[in-house]
């Protein structure tokens, strides 16, 4: 079976969003069980929460921007055609 680049890419990175929301919500337990020093762990658990966002957005740009591409080079062909 034979497996596209890109959806190889898409794979990773929602293995990559899974794994980064993971690590949050692991702080996020060290946060309850250490209330002492909760303020670090929750502090982490927002920069993996951020990575896992960044991570989104950076699929969804890509997509869009392949999108846009795409919308670009046929409004070329259609004006060359007219």
């Amino acid at each position: 079976m034979v497996v596209s680049t890109e959806v190889k890419e898409v794979a990773v990175a929602m293995q990559d969003v899974r794994r980064y929301r993971a690590m949050g919500q692991l702080c996020r337990q060290q946060a309850a069980l250490h209330p002492q020093h909760s303020w670090k762990w929750l502090g982490q658990a927002a920069q993996w929460e951020d990575l896992a966002e960044a991570e989104i957005a950076a699929h969804f740009r890509g997509c869009n921007g392949a999108t846009s591409e795409h919308s670009d080079l046929m409004q070329t062909i259609d004006a060359a055609a007219a």
